[in-house]
């Protein structure tokens, strides 16, 4: 059984500057992520249009 504390945690700046670490690095690993799958996507569709081409 949990039990709820009987005060509440307030937050300070050092837990305000890591979470806004977080999610900056959260973002930046999505733009990196979305980048990757976006050249793997133009890359495939390229050579498919290659193999096209030759047939």
């Amino acid at each position: 059984m949990s039990s709820i504390p009987d005060q509440a945690i307030e937050p300070d700046a050092a837990m305000f500057k890591l979470a806004r670490e977080t999610i900056m690095k959260r973002w930046i690993e999505q733009s990196i992520w979305n980048s990757s799958i976006s050249i793997f996507m133009l890359r495939r569709n390229r050579e498919g249009e290659a193999k096209t081409a030759e047939e």
